[in-house]
């Protein structure tokens, strides 16, 4: 009598973890309901693991395991006994007792119960029903055996042999080594069967899931690949139709404000003069706002890339200076700056990104700021990434109205003002710091901030910069926004498809002395080049004909006209951070968006000799 333990501890550790493993991969799929009347037993197994423990079953206990489908058909089976395999099935009279064995199995049995059938063939079978979800898929059956306490009489079992024509000897040995177990073993073997049927029925109903599940999966991928791609075409319209919004709005804009400056650069009364000062107010207020409303519309779309080029920090406080000067010295506030001895002369970064942020932060402290001083300062942090890396620090101080502490953790927050009551004094969206961060962000840096009320406020804002190994330095020169330095260009030429703008940005240049070709179009400009070396080349974008891009790049091929390396500045009324990408990808050397102010393009005219 083999011992039969080992195998059932060793398939019972097979079959647990089998099961530990499916119900950790469908905890999220148990509430799901599977109607069994489409499936069938061979659906729900997994054959060669299967197939592997009746094997090992076989092997150690000597009794052979069988499993069949509700319709009889022989799906999994280890081993059947010599004396049947070779005898009773082998021969058609004696074969008709084996299949009496199989219609009285078949009847219904109860589930976790077994039924037990010895057939006239003289040896026992046993089969317990598997059933998934109250579905009978098939049976279990273990067999041919007998009872240790049977006496079998050999004159039967001769006489047998010679009914169906055996071989005697033969069939006697085989029939003597049947396995013979003792009715407690054969109790502790079912209740084994009865165990596995049970993790049969759990771990197929589980299969049946987690393909359902898988098959939910799969629909639900391609649903959101189809979800994804109207999204992505949404998306798509939506900057198509900001950069349309940006340009319709932006370029009016910039015609009124042009022509309001250099309005106000003629003869007035001082009655027209007021009148003049509130018009330009007005139009940098709706620059401001519809600027943004863009930017934060870009962030929100998504993430902004950087655009690295070489820059001095300290040409960035100038041109800050230059912006916020007039609005300073109206108020009478001293507006001033300072730059420690270990900031470089000159990095890499993302520029414009920089430039914006400072904008924000100088801008709202002369804003809140009704007597003392605004100071700029930078600094440096060092850097854990790389030795070729800096963190640029940029401190604005103000002794401005301050704010209050319950309110400095949500100044970052969208739409949140410094003071938001129905009488508040200053305007604005509520935009600008949290633009400002997530900008600062994207640039491995931050913004915080300290403040008291009444005293003032201190913004730091740092970003990540990578130091220019090169030799040359640059002398720190102040600039003076409202006039051009002696070693501005000679000749410019703007191209621009709307006349307002063309006209106006051409009469400022004239007025600084600067000799001005015009183009209204790409192919236009390309012709002039051709006939004419350019100091500088303000570039519109949206143009009929040729566009400022398709412009660009055929201009940088004219190198013996001077294209290759003449300073292109985009001038542009579409403001979404992809389009100033695309600028700098086509070879322009700067960006300016509209509307532009006087002071701004005096300035842009002041760096081209840094930009070529």
């Amino acid at each position: 009598m083999k011992d039969i333990s080992a195998s059932q501890k060793l398939i019972e550790k097979r079959l647990q973890r089998r099961e530990r493993e499916m119900r950790g991969k469908l905890p999220f799929t148990l509430d799901q309901t599977i109607d069994m009347s489409h499936f069938s037993l061979k659906d729900i197994l997994d054959l060669p693991q299967l197939k592997s423990m009746l094997d090992n079953f076989y092997e150690i206990s000597g009794v052979g395991v069988c499993i069949k489908d509700e319709q009889g058909k022989t799906l999994l089976y280890s081993t059947w006994q010599k004396v049947c395999s070779h005898f009773h099935r082998a021969h058609p009279l004696s074969a008709v007792h084996c299949e009496e064995s199989n219609e009285v199995l078949s009847e219904e049995i109860p589930f976790g119960t077994h039924k037990a059938f010895k057939c006239a063939n003289g040896l026992w079978d046993l089969s317990t029903p598997i059933i998934v979800e109250d579905q009978r898929l098939g049976k279990l059956n273990i067999g041919q055996f007998l009872y240790d306490d049977e006496e079998v009489d050999e004159s039967v079992v001769r006489q047998r042999a010679h009914m169906y024509g055996y071989d005697e000897e033969a069939y006697l040995e085989a029939y003597g080594n049947v396995p013979r177990w003792s009715h407690d073993k054969i109790q502790k073997a079912m209740d084994f069967c009865i165990q596995l049927t049970n993790m049969i029925s759990t771990q197929g109903y589980a299969n049946l899931r987690m393909a359902k599940m898988l098959d939910e999966h799969k629909k639900l991928e391609e649903i959101l690949k189809q979800e994804k791609v109207k999204a992505e075409a949404a998306n798509e319209a939506k900057t198509q139709f900001l950069a349309n919004m940006s340009h319709e709005l932006r370029t009016p804009l910039n015609g009124i404000m042009g022509m309001n400056q250099l309005l106000s650069m003629t003869e007035l009364n001082k009655e027209q003069q007021e009148y003049m000062d509130i018009s330009l107010k007005a139009c940098a207020n709706l620059t401001g706002v519809v600027n943004e409303i863009l930017d934060y519309t870009s962030l929100a779309k998504k993430p902004e890339e950087l655009v690295e080029t070489e820059f001095q920090p300290e040409m960035l406080l100038l041109e800050t200076m230059g912006l916020y000067q007039a609005a300073a010295d109206e108020k009478k506030i001293n507006l001033s700056y300072s730059i420690s001895p270990e900031v470089p002369d000159e990095v890499m970064g993302d520029r414009f990104k920089i430039k914006q942020i400072l904008n924000n932060l100088v801008g709202n402290a002369v804003k809140f700021t009704e007597k003392g001083n605004v100071l700029m300062k930078i600094t440096t942090m060092p850097s854990n990434d790389s030795d070729n890396d800096t963190m640029l620090k940029f401190i604005v101080q103000d002794t401005g109205i301050g704010i209050e502490p319950e309110r400095l953790s949500s100044v970052f927050d969208t739409f949140t003002q410094v003071d938001s009551s129905h009488t508040r004094k200053y305007g604005g969206l509520g935009l600008g710091l949290s633009i400002a961060r997530e900008l600062a962000w994207i640039m491995e840096g931050d913004i915080t901030v300290e403040s008291t009320p009444a005293v003032g406020s201190t913004f730091n804002f740092t970003c990540k910069a990578k130091l220019n190994k090169s030799e040359r330095t640059h002398d720190r020169i102040k600039v003076d926004a409202g006039t051009v330095v002696m070693s501005r260009p000679q000749r410019v030429l703007v191209v621009d498809d709307d006349y307002a703008n063309r006209w106006m940005t051409q009469t400022m240049l004239k007025k600084e002395g600067l000799l001005v070709d015009t183009a209204e179009n790409g192919q236009s400009a390309i012709d002039q080049v051709k006939m004419k070396k350019y100091d500088v080349i303000f570039m519109d974008l949206q143009m009929p004909v040729m566009h400022g891009y398709e412009a660009t790049r055929s201009i940088r091929n004219l190198d013996k006209h001077g294209g290759a390396t003449v300073p292109i500045i985009a001038m542009t009324a579409a403001g979404l951070p992809e389009v100033r990408k695309q600028c700098m990808d086509m070879g322009m050397n700067d960006y300016l968006l509209k509307p532009i102010d006087r002071e701004t393009l005096l300035k842009k005219i002041n760096e081209v000799k840094n930009l070529s």
